[in-house]
């Protein structure tokens, strides 16, 4: 489950909040991991051994607030790919990010997976329609932080300041064709997976 949390992006997990307690709200789930927290640290040091987590450790000058944190490595997600056996040409991987005005940014391995995907969102008044759809092939480039592709196609544009506030989540589920995190990809495991 921890694999599952922290494969999709360059995510500095703090110790604090992969506690059994703090874990289902920092990943919105339900439900926790199985290892208990006198074990955690143990745990999060083997995987850390095995290369397949790296760890930063809290500078000894540093507030207590600040705490040693976790994120998966390249190996850590490879295993993370082995185990859940994802259709990469089926993942969108979809990011809001700041600039002078807020943008929307898709990466995906197929262009019309892309199109479709904000056709979807925008049918199902999720997102604003496009004024200004910008496209672009990435060569040679990640789709998460540890998997490159020799060709990715990136959307973006800025972000409608009005967006729909009440989206039609049964349109959006029903004109799916894509997974964009563990959950999704569970969830829809006859297509999104081999």
């Amino acid at each position: 489950m921890l694999f599952d949390f922290l494969w999709p992006c360059d995510l500095w997990a703090p110790l604090r909040l992969l506690s059994q307690s703090a874990f289902p709200y920092l990943a919105n789930i339900p439900n926790s991991h199985a290892i208990p927290d006198d074990q955690l640290v143990a745990w999060l040091d083997e995987m850390v051994f095995r290369h397949l987590f790296e760890s930063c450790e809290k500078p000894s000058n540093a507030p207590v607030e600040m705490e040693r944190c976790f994120r998966l490595t390249r190996r850590g997600g490879e295993a993370w790919e082995s185990e859940r056996r994802p259709r990469w040409e089926r993942y969108v991987n979809v990011d809001a990010f700041p600039s002078n005005e807020p943008d929307y940014r898709i990466l995906c391995l197929d262009q019309a997976l892309g199109r479709h995907y904000i056709e979807v969102g925008v049918d199902a008044g999720l997102i604003a329609a496009p004024k200004s759809l910008r496209h672009r092939v990435l060569k040679d480039a990640n789709l998460t932080p540890w998997r490159r592709f020799s060709a990715v196609h990136e959307f973006s544009y800025k972000l409608a300041p009005d967006e729909a506030d009440s989206p039609d989540w049964e349109s959006y589920e029903r004109g799916r064709s894509w997974w964009s995190s563990s959950k999704e990809l569970l969830k829809s495991a006859s297509w999104a997976q081999r």
